[in-house]
């Protein structure tokens, strides 16, 4: 099964979690989750990826969407 976070290096050397459902930089609590260290990068996404998992359909999309109609994107 295919993971909807992934933590990613970016051309700058930071880690990032990327939202494959939405092909964009993962968003939480209205913050583009970027500028990580590798090891926090890789357990957030593992936290995404079971939240995501056990919410039910819809809340996670709703998250981002909030973040972006706050100017967090």
């Amino acid at each position: 099964m295919t993971r909807r976070f992934e933590s990613l290096l970016d051309p700058c050397g930071n880690w990032m979690i990327w939202d494959r459902s939405l092909d964009l930089p993962a968003i939480y609590q209205g913050q583009v989750l970027e500028g990580l260290e590798a090891e926090d990068a890789r357990k957030l996404a593992s936290l995404l990826n079971v939240m995501n998992d056990i919410e039910p359909a819809g809340t996670a999309d709703e998250h981002t969407r909030a973040g972006k109609q706050n100017g967090a994107a």
